[in-house]
C-alpha cells in the first residue's frame, strides 16, 4: 500500500516501511521498484499482473492477483494430510480447518493399506456441510478434495440478508409450532440448521481469505478487507441465534413428546415471550439493510417491553408448582429466548455502526 504523506504519517522506524524513489520511463510513465522480499513471498514472476487500487483517501493499494493462490494468501496450491492417527472429530476438524483457511485443493492420505470405511464416511459427511468442496479423485490410499465454488458469485451482504430472513421465518414457525404443539413443524425448523451452518462456514472461509487480500475482499462485496473482521463477528451472531432457535425446537419436541402438560397460564406467557422475540428479529433482520433502517430500528422501549415479558414468564414458572424436569426445560428455553434477543440487539448495533462509519 502506498500512502500520500499528507494523508497519513508513518513512524520511520517501522520495519514495514520503506522509501523508494520514483523513476521515469519514457515521457509519461513513472516507475517504482517493489520490495524483493514481497516479490519472493508472493512468487511473482516477470509478466505477472498486479492490481492497483486508487482509494478516495489518496492511497494506492497493490495486490498480486495473477494466481488463485494469491487470493487465498501465500499457501500451497495442494497440501497433503496424513489421517492415520486422527479420531473422527479430529478428521472432521482438519477438513473444516483447511476449508476455512482457504485451501482449494488438498489430499487426505494414509500410509496403511487403505482409508477405512469409517474415515471415508466422516470425510463424505463433513464435505456435505461445506459448500464448494467435492471429492475429485479417489483411490484406496488417497482422497483428493477440490473447491469448485466460484468466489465472484458470492456477496456477503446478500448472504447476511438471506440468513436474517431464514432465522426470522424460523422464529415465526417456532411460535406457531408452540401454539399447535406441532412436532413435524419443529423437526422442519431443526432441519434448516444444516443450510445455515453450510452458509456460515462458507462465509467464514471467504472472510478469512478476504482479510488477507483487498482484491479477494472486493470480490465478495467488502469495500475494505479490514472490515472482514467486523463481518465475521456479525455472522457469528447470526449463527448463534440459529443455534438457539434449533435448541429451543429440540427442547419443545422433548416436552411435547412426553406426557407432561404445560399449564395454560404458563403457556400463554411463554407464547408472548416467543412472539416478542419473533417481532424483534423480524424488525431487525428485515430492515437493517434498508435505506430507512434508522427509522425502523428497535427502540429502548421495545427492549424494556421484551424484558418485562421475559420476567413475567420467569415469575409464573417459579410461582406454579410444576414438575421439576419441566421447570428446568422451560427455564432453559427462556434463557435461550433472552440470548436470541440480546444477539439481535448486538447485531442491530453492529450494523448501525457499520452504516455510520463505513457507508
Amino acid at each position: 500500500m502506498i500512502k500520500d504523506s499528507s494523508v497519513m504519517q508513518k513512524d520511520e522506524k517501522d520495519e514495514n516501511l520503506e522509501f523508494r524513489k520514483i523513476q521515469t520511463l519514457g515521457k509519461s510513465s513513472y516507475v517504482i521498484s517493489l520490495p524483493k522480499d514481497w516479490v519472493d513471498k508472493n512468487r511473482i514472476k516477470r509478466g505477472d499482473k498486479l492490481a492497483v487500487y486508487k482509494s478516495p483517501e489518496g492511497t494506492l493499494e497493490i495486490s498480486y492477483v495473477n494466481q488463485k493462490a494469491s487470493l487465498r494468501g501465500v499457501i500451497p496450491e495442494v497440501t497433503e494430510i496424513v489421517i492415520d492417527n486422527l479420531s473422527k472429530d479430529e478428521l472432521e476438524a482438519v477438513i473444516i480447518g483447511n476449508y476455512l483457511m482457504g485451501y482449494d485443493n488438498f489430499k487426505l492420505i494414509t500410509r496403511r493399506d487403505y482409508i477405512d470405511s469409517t474415515q471415508r464416511k466422516v470425510i463424505t459427511n463433513t464435505l456435505n456441510a461445506l459448500s464448494g468442496l467435492q471429492i475429485v479423485s479417489e483411490s484406496p490410499k488417497v482422497v483428493e478434495i477440490k473447491n469448485l465454488f466460484e468466489q465472484s458469485s458470492f456477496n456477503v451482504k446478500e448472504v447476511a440478508r438471506r440468513l436474517g430472513l431464514i432465522i426470522s421465518l424460523m422464529l415465526k414457525d417456532l411460535v406457531q409450532a408452540l401454539k399447535e404443539k406441532n412436532l413435524e413443524a419443529l423437526s422442519d425448523i431443526i432441519a434448516q440448521d444444516e443450510e445455515i451452518d453450510s452458509l456460515y462456514l462458507l462465509t467464514r472461509r471467504l472472510l478469512i481469505i478476504g482479510s488477507r487480500n483487498v482484491v479477494a475482499a472486493k470480490k465478495i462485496g467488502i469495500e475494505d478487507n479490514a472490515l472482514c473482521v467486523i463481518w465475521s463477528v456479525i455472522f457469528k451472531k447470526i449463527e448463534s441465534i440459529a443455534d438457539h432457535v434449533v435448541k429451543i425446537s429440540e427442547t419443545l419436541k422433548t416436552i411435547f413428546s412426553s406426557e407432561t402438560e404445560i399449564p395454560e397460564e404458563i403457556l400463554l406467557s411463554f407464547l408472548k415471550v416467543g412472539e416478542g422475540v419473533a417481532k424483534i428479529s423480524e424488525r431487525i433482520f428485515l430492515s437493517y439493510f434498508e435505506k430507512d433502517a434508522e427509522e425502523k430500528r428497535v427502540t429502548v422501549e421495545e427492549i424494556r417491553k421484551f424484558s418485562k415479558l421475559k420476567n413475567d414468564f420467569t415469575q409464573k414458572i417459579i410461582e406454579q408448582n410444576i414438575d421439576k424436569r419441566l421447570l428446568v426445560l422451560l427455564e432453559n428455553i427462556c434463557f435461550r429466548f433472552e440470548e436470541i434477543a440480546n444477539y439481535c440487539f448486538d447485531y442491530a448495533r453492529d450494523l448501525i455502526h457499520y452504516r455510520l462509519y463505513f457507508l
